[in-house]
């Protein structure tokens, strides 16, 4: 390497070993060692952008400049056009070669691409199966374990029925209240004390020990006021409702600053930290009203059916498709555009898809939990009774008899449910690994990299999948001699020196 190229390399900062390889490269090539160094980037996008950058690499190649170009970087779909480009190159295939065989329209690797374009079914109608099977396969897989971690979150939402389900008579359908509402009010009081704790975060120039004493003095009366009905009688009526309500959010006031003396003083962090504490309350808050409106709006469907279907089953196709039209009944109007507004059709089609995905999700999910409060709550399976009773000879402390088969039936669900997410919680990645799209991506990755495996190739191991290099011209014979893409070579994809 002469002193020029020395000069340009400690210009551009480029290491002593990497210049090594550098001047290498051009050597082999037949690159003036004086010229600058200069990269060509593929950028990404999918099978579009690796058609659109193996577009670029021929007409490079066909102007005799690729083999002016030192270095290489590609992202996502180029990478699979600079894989191939790579792949290309060898002891018997140097860069003057290689841009010849890229600029052959009739070339034996151009062939090779274009006959495998249609990656998920490269043979056909011969490979329509194995497509089929592997879209079955990863559909059966995400709705099973969809449905199991559904069912999961519909034990733990049905549970406060189940632990308080002896208050009420068997006949009476719980529509009134839900144990996920009555967690509410102490959800909602820590809001205001965040709230209020934020507040009396300030500097020390910004308050006086009389002020603060009046306010917590004042407000602390009007609390004990306002709660007093508490202690005295049985409230009843919406006054007093409000007074206990207000009196609650009055009590606050005095705790939080009572909070605040008692902790080490720092307004700067602490205003920080209760602002994110009222955000995490404010986000429990809104997930037990939720709870709570899907543990109501589940109880009523199962209820509807059981008063639709009263001799039916549960797992009868009966029972399922009337709980489907509960569901369908209840949604769909929400979905009609109205003369005044606009309908969904007015949306982004991006926009559109994931709200579809979510109501989808929405729907699923009402879907299971609406039938287990029904197999839990109302159904009547006769067969399943023996057994259930059976089962309640062996915990006797379950007296009630109603109660009992709640329970079990609730157990039924809930143990296989947990049994199988603590045993195969972490194979849950699988589903994208046995996916079509997973299936696609590696036909892709095949296609491109493949085109090294080739007889007399370096590093080949194993049988190849061209009889000689795709770069010579495409011939009946030695196109009838490539090996097919559903094939899986060892030699297809091997790891750099």
């Amino acid at each position: 390497m002469n002193q020029t190229t020395q000069a340009h390399e400690q210009h551009y900062g480029i290491p002593e070993h990497e210049s090594h390889a550098l001047g290498r490269r051009r050597e082999l090539s037949g690159v003036d060692p004086a010229l600058p160094a200069i990269g060509l980037a593929l950028s990404g996008g999918g099978v579009r952008s690796a058609t659109f950058c193996l577009g670029v690499l021929r007409a490079l190649a066909k102007n005799g400049v690729l083999h002016r170009f030192d270095y290489l970087s590609t992202v996502s779909g180029g990478g699979y056009a600079g894989a191939a480009f790579g792949r290309l190159f060898g002891a018997r295939a140097k860069a003057r070669e290689v841009e010849r065989g890229l600029a052959d329209d009739r070339s034996l690797w151009l062939w090779w691409l274009r006959s495998n374009g249609r990656y998920l079914i490269p043979s056909g109608l011969r490979d329509l199966l194995q497509t089929w099977a592997g879209q079955l396969r990863g559909f059966v897989a995400t709705q099973f374990e969809i449905t199991t971690l559904i069912l999961l979150l519909s034990c733990v939402i049905t549970l406060p029925h189940l632990l308080g389900f002896h208050w009420q008579a068997a006949s009476t359908p719980l529509l009134t209240s839900t144990l996920w509402w009555a967690a509410m009010p102490l959800a909602g009081w820590i809001v205001i004390f965040m709230a209020f704790a934020y507040w009396w975060s300030r500097d020390a120039d910004d308050w006086s020990v009389w002020s603060d004493l009046t306010i917590c003095a004042s407000t602390s009366v009007m609390a004990v006021y306002l709660l007093s009905p508490l202690w005295s009688t049985a409230m009843a009526g919406h006054g007093q409702v409000t007074m206990a309500v207000i009196g609650g959010i009055l009590l606050a006031v005095p705790l939080a600053r009572l909070w605040l003396l008692l902790r080490p003083s720092h307004p700067v962090e602490d205003r920080v930290r209760y602002t994110i504490a009222l955000s995490t309350s404010l986000k429990y808050l809104t997930l037990l009203f939720v709870l709570g409106a899907a543990d109501l709006l589940s109880w009523f469907l199962a209820d509807q059916i059981g008063a639709t279907f009263r001799h039916s089953s549960v797992l009868t196709s009966a029972g399922l498709a009337a709980m489907l039209i509960g569901v369908a009944r209840f949604v769909l109007p929400l979905l009609q555009p109205h003369d005044h507004k606009n309908g969904l059709s007015q949306l982004p089609l991006a926009l559109l898809a994931n709200l579809c995905g979510l109501l989808l999700l929405v729907l699923l999910t009402l879907f299971w939990l609406s039938a287990l409060q029904y197999f839990v709550f109302v159904a009547r399976l006769s067969a399943l009774d023996s057994w259930m009773h059976w089962l309640a000879v062996l915990a006797p402390g379950i007296s009630h008899p109603l109660a009992a088969n709640n329970w079990l039936r609730w157990l039924t669900v809930a143990i296989p449910s947990v049994a199988y997410v603590v045993l195969t919680g972490s194979n849950l990645k699988m589903i994208n690994r046995s996916s079509l799209h997973a299936f696609y991506r590696s036909r892709i990755a095949r296609t491109y990299v493949s085109v090294g495996n080739y007889e007399g190739a370096d590093h080949a191991s194993g049988p190849a999948r061209f009889p000689l290099s795709p770069l010579n011209p495409k011939t009946p014979d030695n196109a009838d001699a490539v090996s097919k893409l559903t094939e899986l070579l060892e030699g297809d994809d091997v790891a750099l020196p």
